[in-house]
């Protein structure tokens, strides 16, 4: 038996060889992919990769084909996504091939477009920001004067990570903005790249956050808030996480409950959704939601605060024979994660990790630049230069203590 992986996520392949140590896995990636960022060799450092197949799962293709293109003799257990928007519809048309559980193809392609989520989730009432479709800076501009209010998102539909996002001011420069969202690109860099459309939509106001949940025969069977820390300015590049989110009660009962009115309206099936809220005056409303896992480490955050290796049960929901023990509805503890940003300029020195790593509750810390790399202006999440991960007793004390770790980290540019 095997797990079948579509889109070679280096990270979630770890993940799974670290929390099912006896499962085989066989990846299939887009050959542009592979090529671009030289997988071949990049699998080899992982023990329970069995295969990396070429396949197109992106465009209009024949899940029996791919299927066939495995190697002989190969019994796919289950079918796993890649934590990227362009990997959710292959891997639920191969999952519906093979008999599997999976979302749905249709609920698939609703959760991979930003725009068919707002209709879908729309008409079925759960709230959502006043939004048009744009095709050009013309129509950006007459919607930019029919939105009018306290500021716009401009953001393509079918992008992760902030990229291609941006924040508006009453007055800003359009031209810009439609300049920067139309040529961002995502992680599977193809030519000629996949078909994307553009979204925007009024700006919303209040405290922003995550919900992680499980689904399984349609029904939510575990959820998790993640309290969410954005840069200021026009790039909103997530910086940091806390799980759980210092929400009260009632607050949570109502994002729970907005996440199975979202499953209803979908006809999601079986799988994990990683779904982003705007907790506003008058309520949660609905900011954007993938139908994949979480990046980011949140994974990480709920396994540190619930004790819950979230991808081992997520793999065993999706397994022919449904997933495997207790869910806990209630964290021990509290987790976060602070990602760090530099001075843009080429790196002379970085002094302090060690020093972070050391300091209390601090469970990871590293830095991904080195002496001589290029920083750059946090526009999206790769912009990133590192991160210091962290338990404490609650929300408050986890992200004091990242906060205090990162502190110590100093990256020198000229």
């Amino acid at each position: 038996m095997a797990t079948l992986v579509i889109g070679c996520g280096v990270k979630l392949i770890s993940s799974l060889q670290e929390q099912l140590p006896d499962e085989t896995v066989v990846v299939i990636e887009h050959p542009q992919v592979i090529e671009q960022r030289g997988l071949r060799e990049k699998v080899k450092s992982l023990p329970t990769v069995e295969a990396l197949v070429p396949g197109d799962y992106i465009d209009e293709f024949d899940p029996r084909a791919l299927i066939a293109s495995l190697p002989p003799g190969t019994v796919i257990e289950r079918v796993l996504s890649a934590i990227d928007e362009m990997t959710t519809v292959g891997a639920a048309r191969i999952a519906a091939e093979l008999g599997l559980p999976g979302s749905g193809v249709r609920a698939a392609e609703i959760f991979r477009d930003k725009l068919l989520l707002r209709e879908v989730t729309h008409a079925a009432g759960i709230p959502n920001p006043r939004w048009r479709e744009v095709h050009d800076l013309a129509e950006l501009e007459e919607a930019a004067r029919e939105l009018d209010g306290d500021g716009l998102v401009l953001k393509p539909t079918g992008r992760s990570g902030s990229q291609g996002v941006v924040l508006l001011d009453p007055g800003d420069d359009l031209t810009e903005a439609w300049a920067h969202t139309t040529t961002a690109e995502g992680r599977v860099r193809l030519d000629p790249p996949p078909f994307t459309r553009y979204l925007v939509e009024e700006r919303l106001r209040g405290s922003e956050v995550s919900v992680e949940c499980l689904v399984a025969d349609g029904k939510v069977v575990f959820g998790s808030v993640t309290d969410k820390r954005v840069l200021h300015g026009r790039h909103p590049v997530e910086i940091g996480h806390v799980v759980p989110a210092a929400v009260g009660a009632t607050v949570r009962k109502d994002l729970l409950d907005g996440m199975q009115g979202l499953v209803d309206a979908t006809g999601f099936e079986f799988g994990i959704l990683h779904c982003e809220w705007m907790v506003t005056a008058t309520g949660p409303v609905l900011i954007e939601c993938a139908g994949r896992l979480a990046g980011d480490r949140i994974t990480d955050l709920v396994k540190l605060a619930y004790d819950l290796p979230l991808l081992g049960v997520y793999a065993s929901l999706m397994g022919r024979d449904g997933p495997v023990g207790e869910i806990p509805d209630t964290a021990g503890r509290a987790a976060a994660v602070m990602f760090l940003t530099g001075t843009p300029g080429v790196v002379e020195s970085v002094t302090g990790v060690a020093e972070a790593a050391a300091a209390p509750g601090v469970q990871a810390a590293a830095v991904t630049v080195a002496a001589g790399d290029h920083v750059t202006e946090p526009r999206a999440s790769r912009d990133r230069i590192g991160h210091v991960m962290a338990v404490g007793d609650d929300a408050e004390q986890a992200w004091e203590r990242v906060e205090g770790a990162a502190r110590l980290i100093r990256v020198t540019v000229r």
